[in-house]
C-alpha cells in the first residue's frame, strides 16, 4: 500500500490508529478495539485497484465515481483473498465504511440497524482523519471544529462524537496541538510497541504493505 500511495498509506494508518482509540473510549472490549485498528488499517484498501492518479484526481469522471462507490466491496474481497480466515467482522468494516445509516451511504445505502458497530466507529475515525489531514486537491485543510460539525451533519451520532472529542483531548484533558498525526518517529515507536501486531502476517509476506524502518525483531507482525 505504502508503494502503491503514500498518502493513503499515512491516512490508513491515521484511521487506525484514532479508530482503535474511539473504540476504546467507547468501551470495547480489547479484542474489538484490535478489530477496530485492523480494520482502520484496512478500510480503505480497495483504492489499490484504482489507476494511481485518481488518487489526487479532481474533477472525477463518472467513471471515476463509480470505481469510488465500489472500493469498499473491492477492497474486501481482496483483503478475503489475501488473508484465509480474517475475521468476519475486518470485512465488514472494509465493506461499511462509507455507509451513513440513514441510507445515503455507498455501496449499499443500508439503514443504521445493518451495519455493525465497529463500522461505525472506523468510519467516524477515517472520517475525521480525511478531513483535517493535508489533501492535495483542496486549498485549505479543515479545523478540528468544522471537521466535527461535518461529522454531525453526516449522521453522526452524540455518542460517537462525545467520544471522539474526549479522544482528541487527550488523558488529562487539555486538547491535544495540531492535528491527530503519526509523524515518522511515532510510526516506528507504534511498531515497537507490537500495536499492530493484530495485522495478518499474509499481507506483509504478499508485498501488500511496506512499514516504517525499524528493528525488525521488536516490530515483527503475528497473525
Amino acid at each position: 500500500m505504502r508503494k502503491w500511495d503514500e498518502g493513503l498509506f499515512r491516512h490508513s494508518l491515521l484511521a487506525a490508529d484514532l479508530a482503535a482509540a474511539l473504540a476504546g473510549e467507547l468501551g470495547f472490549p480489547r479484542q474489538e478495539v484490535e478489530l477496530a485498528r485492523l480494520g482502520g488499517l484496512l478500510h480503505d484498501f480497495g483504492k489499490v485497484a484504482w489507476p494511481k492518479e485518481m488518487t489526487h484526481k479532481r474533477p472525477l469522471s463518472d467513471e471515476d465515481r463509480e470505481l469510488v462507490r465500489l472500493h469498499p466491496l473491492v477492497g474486501a474481497k481482496l483483503v478475503e483473498e489475501r488473508v484465509p480466515g480474517v475475521s468476519g467482522v475486518v470485512l465488514r468494516i472494509v465493506r461499511e465504511h462509507h455507509e451513513r445509516g440513514g441510507g445515503q451511504g455507498y455501496p449499499r445505502g443500508l439503514s443504521l440497524s445493518g451495519l455493525h458497530p465497529l463500522s461505525r466507529v472506523v468510519a467516524c475515525a477515517e472520517v475525521f482523519a480525511a478531513l483535517t489531514e493535508p489533501r492535495g486537491y483542496r486549498a485549505v485543510d479543515f479545523s478540528r471544529e468544522r471537521a466535527l460539525e461535518v461529522l454531525r451533519q453526516d449522521g453522526f451520532d452524540g455518542q460517537l462524537l462525545d467520544a471522539l472529542c474526549r479522544v482528541l483531548r487527550g488523558r488529562n484533558g487539555t486538547p491535544r496541538r495540531g492535528r491527530w498525526e503519526l509523524p515518522e518517529a511515532a510510526l516506528r515507536r507504534s511498531f515497537r510497541a507490537g500495536r499492530y501486531r493484530s495485522i495478518p502476517s499474509p499481507l506483509r509476506s504478499a508485498g501488500s504493505f511496506t512499514f516504517p524502518e525499524c528493528d525488525p525483531e521488536k516490530a515483527e507482525l503475528v497473525n
